[in-house]
């Protein structure tokens, strides 16, 4: 069981990042149906300058939620001091229901720390 296998279980969600104030990803995971795709993105091509990610977490400093609407896609940038839970999902996926999901887990998820996996996200997508 993952640490976000509670918000990947919700219809319409299909992935979660957490971030550290720093920018650094601390933890990830996509549902297994966006698995696949994901890994063959060409991701340098979107962040050629990594730093960029640090920025822009780092302008996230004092909001509490943050949330994006794109055309078939939203994303719930959560601030969970210390950290920044991410949360991409379909538009017809419930808010409120990821809402209250990551509320239960705020407690593990302030104690994340960054660890090897993370390290493996990057050079999955070239990073």
């Amino acid at each position: 069981m993952t640490l976000f296998s509670e918000i990947l279980s919700l219809e319409g969600v299909e992935g979660s990042l957490l971030f550290s104030p720093e920018g650094e990803l601390l933890s990830w995971s996509f549902a297994s149906s966006i698995q696949a795709h994901m890994d063959q993105k060409n991701w340098q091509s979107h962040f050629p300058n990594p730093g960029d990610i640090a920025k822009m977490i780092q302008s996230f400093d004092g909001m509490h939620e943050i949330e994006l609407f794109f055309d078939a896609k939203k994303i719930l940038i959560r601030n969970i001091s210390p950290n920044y839970l991410t949360v991409i999902m379909n538009r017809s996926a419930s808010t409120d229901m990821v809402r209250l999901v990551s509320d239960t887990l705020i407690p593990k998820l302030r104690k994340v720390k960054k660890t090897k996996k993370t390290s493996s996200f990057f050079k999955a997508f070239d990073f």
